[in-house]
């Protein structure tokens, strides 16, 4: 065998191998990202869309938690995608009531009255895959990173266009979009971190607050397999470049005791902090 063609052969497997390593090409369907960009003028035009990646809101909710219809308020900070601080309280409660999540990339844990714990593996994954939701709901991404697969998959008959969004570790999201560009309703498929259970959620979304020049939805009301869920009414709502917040930098070390706190420290029969 010749010194050349070993080297050819080297080549030729090293760069096989190389592509064999690389994730499949997505597919990003020209008409269904013509219409993210009806989406995008509709709502403030490109460019306030994408200095909106941090995005931070005061809001009250009822949460269908436990067979009860609890009225909650709070406060929803978020450098998306992967990024959040929320704090909510029931709303018959004092502020010694409020309860935090706390989500900073792989890390997640929950803070209350002075204890930490930490979300265990399936809750963090459960709540990653719902802030992703906002993130695809700014819709920039969309358009400016290739690794979101993106394509249209039905025109109904009032002309809205129903649109599958797909990314690496994600479950897969779709869009409805009116023929004015209004987004009006968002749906994927949600572990129950509890359970295991695969439960089918689906978001509507309606009136708008405006933030430098960005728009975003008053009201979000979502349902899971067709049962209420959440239903957030936004009162202040903020968007900006970015934001900064210390508690990303990690849970306290300890608490009172001096040693981790417990991981049932916050279970209780209350709505969670983490509704979205």
């Amino acid at each position: 065998m010749s010194r050349v063609w070993r080297a050819t052969a080297v080549i030729g497997a090293l760069v096989g191998a190389s592509l064999a390593a690389q994730p499949p090409a997505v597919r990003r369907d020209s008409t269904a990202l013509r219409v993210i960009r009806e989406a995008i003028t509709q709502r403030g035009g490109l460019a306030a869309a994408r200095n909106a990646r941090a995005l931070m809101w005061e809001g009250d909710a009822i949460v269908a938690a436990g067979g009860r219809n609890i009225p909650i308020t709070g406060q929803w900070r978020m450098l998306l995608p992967d990024s959040v601080v929320v704090a909510t309280r029931e709303a018959m409660r004092d502020s010694t009531a409020t309860r935090r999540l706390i989500i900073a990339g792989p890390r997640g844990w929950q803070q209350r009255a002075g204890g930490t714990a930490p979300l265990d593996s399936a809750s963090l994954a459960h709540e990653r895959e719902q802030f992703f939701l906002y993130f695809v709901l700014c819709l920039a991404p969309l358009l400016d990173d290739n690794r979101f697969g993106v394509r249209l998959v039905a025109a109904e008959m009032d002309g809205t266009r129903r649109i599958v969004v797909e990314a690496p570790g994600r479950m897969p999201v779709t869009l409805w979009i009116a023929p004015s560009g209004e987004m009006t309703s968002m749906a994927n498929d949600i572990v129950e971190p509890g359970t295991g259970a695969i439960k089918r959620q689906r978001l509507w979304f309606s009136g708008r607050v405006t933030s430098a020049g960005f728009q975003w939805p008053a009201r979000i009301r979502i349902t899971q397999d067709g049962e209420p869920y959440f239903d957030l009414s936004i009162r202040r709502f903020e968007a900006a470049r970015t934001l900064r917040d210390p508690l990303w930098a990690g849970p306290p070390a300890s608490v009172d005791s001096g040693r981790p706190a417990p991981q049932g420290v916050m279970q209780e029969a209350s709505p969670p902090p983490h509704t979205p």
